[in-house]
């Protein structure tokens, strides 16, 4: 009951002709005023509670919206942790191949040029022929040795190297099988220690290319 209530009554009671003595009136009076009081406490206390029970589900859906943000942001750091793993991954795969290529053909190269330059001076007076003979052979022996190598790793290295490299391999496999003389092995063979250094610094550091590819129709 509000005052205005309070006062509606008093004027229906006393306009009706009803005599109120003065202990009467103070009771209605009081009575009308607790009720007002009773019912503005009850009406603010179940206010609170409402206020209380509303924040308490608001923090509960903030708690759940955390924890389900949360959830989803670990398990998005969590894949891209494994992405970065397996990029990193097969970055360091390429890095061992190509330097193996790298390796074996540079070798290759260099023992055949050594070979070259030896038999292309012819003998020289107060050299022990016998020891440069020997010193052609072993270069020769080891020149095949990275050869075969060679051929190993680049049978792993197709695995991960993208097309250009494998058809690099594959251009190199036939010219190097067509050759004979040791004048053609070298020039094959330094050609491609060079371009397999240009293939292998364009995938592995993205820089621009300076060597055309060679394709020549070869499947990669």
């Amino acid at each position: 009951m509000t005052p205005n209530d309070v006062k509606v009554v008093l004027y229906e009671v006393l306009g009706g002709g009803v005599f109120l003595n003065t202990p009467a009136f103070a009771i209605l009076i009081c009575g009308s005023l607790l009720a007002v009081a009773v019912a503005a406490g009850v009406g603010a206390f179940f206010g609170k509670r409402g206020e209380t029970a509303a924040v308490k589900r608001d923090i509960a859906t903030i708690k759940q919206n955390l924890a389900e943000m949360t959830q989803a942001t670990e398990k998005i750091k969590a894949e891209i942790s494994g992405e970065e793993w397996l990029k990193q991954r097969r970055w360091q795969i390429k890095w061992d191949c190509y330097s193996k290529l790298a390796e074996d053909l540079g070798e290759l190269a260099t023992l055949l040029q050594e070979v070259r330059f030896i038999l292309g001076r012819g003998p020289v007076p107060g050299l022990d022929q016998a020891a440069i003979d020997n010193k052609v052979t072993l270069n020769q022996a080891a020149a095949n040795a990275a050869m075969e190598r060679h051929r190993r790793y680049a049978s792993i290295a197709r695995i991960v190297i993208p097309a250009d490299a494998r058809t690099f391999l594959s251009t190199f496999a036939e010219e190097w099988n067509r050759t004979i003389l040791l004048e053609d092995q070298y020039r094959v063979a330094h050609k491609a220690w060079v371009e397999v250094l240009d293939i292998a610094r364009a995938d592995l550091l993205g820089e621009p290319r300076e060597i055309q590819p060679a394709t020549k129709g070869i499947t990669a």
